[in-house]
């Protein structure tokens, strides 16, 4: 049945006086706040009393909330004292004084994670809980966790993701188990990128030292610098661990490291993404055959850590090319690395840095500098 509506009638408001024209026939008040005002104090028209259970207190209840209901509760924490006896009853609650076993644990750990992976978990703090393309679809938690693990394949390290969950034993609430973030297995280490040292997390590290001595002196620690709550927590804790901390690692690889995640609100990220899909849009336009510098099996990477893209010509020249908004880095001397990369018996025709201006090319033969100009 559709609305029925009037533009032409009116009605007096009953609690400012004031004379409105009505949308709809129920309309009594002219505006939500004298709605408000109007009905403060008064209960709707099927309200009953009630007892609470736990106090005793007689208060009103609505007709629809009656519906199907034999014990009331006039707030909150009367609820939850009565929750807390009901879950003391083995009969309503078989796990009271017991817990889960490691096997129901395990099978609770899987379908959680399952749901983490499949996007249906509405308790997750951030977005950034989502597989990366670039690291055969696995799934990361956060942006930090993916863009180590880049680092990791950048330096050549073996590892895995998430291999293995400890189970604590003795202890029947809070955190009842452990899964580090990545195990190396070469170095037989774990290692545990923390962005935010909750008490959840202090718990959990905790019982972990505490049942799993062993395997806590191989950890390795990644926060974000020397100093906050994170540094002062593990320092007391674990003060024989290594610590690595993440800003410096961002600072170093971020423009080396290719699909390295910066924050959403970086000025600098927007910017040197379209600087590199113009790099890359005009090497095609050159015929040039792209390849990144992190994906070459190269034996000294110190060595090209100044660059972002490889190009091969073809002519066999090699173009090595830095992708920056802002200044070229300036920490090693291009001279001295012309001539180291002229010693390792490949022909370097050029190689150039790109920023607003455009592309700075230099061009080389036999390790000496001949020509810097823009195109």
């Amino acid at each position: 049945m559709k609305t029925k509506y009037q533009k032409s009638k009116t009605k007096i408001c009953p609690t400012c006086g004031k004379e409105f024209y009505y949308k709809h026939i129920n309309n009594t008040f002219c505006s939500i706040k004298c709605g408000v005002k109007g009905r403060k104090g008064k209960t709707a028209p099927n309200s009953k009393e009630v007892k609470c259970k736990i106090c005793g207190k007689i208060f009103l209840l609505k007709g629809s909330k009656l519906k199907d209901r034999i014990i009331f509760f006039c707030s909150k924490e009367c609820y939850a004292i009565q929750r807390s006896e009901w879950m003391k009853n083995p009969n309503k609650n078989p796990t009271y004084g017991i817990g889960h076993s490691i096997e129901t644990r395990k099978k609770l750990s899987k379908i959680a994670s399952k749901r983490l992976i499949d996007g249906k978990d509405n308790n997750q703090r951030t977005s950034k809980a989502r597989k990366r393309k670039d690291l055969n679809d696995i799934f990361f938690r956060s942006s930090w966790e993916s863009n180590f693990a880049r680092y990791l394949n950048y330096i050549g390290e073996v590892w895995k993701y998430e291999p293995k969950t400890f189970f604590f034993e003795g202890y029947k609430r809070g955190s009842l188990s452990y899964t580090p973030d990545f195990y190396l297995s070469r170095e037989n280490v774990w290692i545990e990128v923390k962005g935010w040292m909750d008490s959840k997390s202090k718990t959990k590290l905790k019982r972990f030292k505490e049942q799993f001595s062993k395997e806590a002196s191989k950890m390795i620690f990644v926060i974000n610098q020397n100093k906050g709550k994170a540094y002062d927590f593990l320092n007391k804790t674990f003060p024989d661990n290594e610590i690595i901390y993440y800003n410096e690692l961002e600072k170093k690889y971020k423009n080396i490291i290719s699909n390295w995640e910066l924050p959403n609100n970086s000025s600098k990220k927007r910017k040197n993404y379209h600087l590199m899909n113009k790099a890359i849009k005009k090497l095609d336009d050159l015929g040039c055959l792209v390849i990144p510098i992190y994906s070459l099996n190269i034996l000294d990477k110190q060595m090209f850590e100044l660059f972002n893209i490889a190009t091969l010509h073809q002519d066999g020249g090699v173009c090595l090319i830095q992708v920056t908004s802002t200044k070229p880095h300036v920490h090693y001397h291009y001279e001295n690395f012309s001539r180291k990369f002229h010693k390792t018996g490949i022909v370097m025709q050029q190689w150039c840095w790109i920023n607003y201006k455009g592309f700075k090319v230099f061009t080389y033969k036999n390790g000496e500098k001949t020509v810097e100009k823009y195109i």
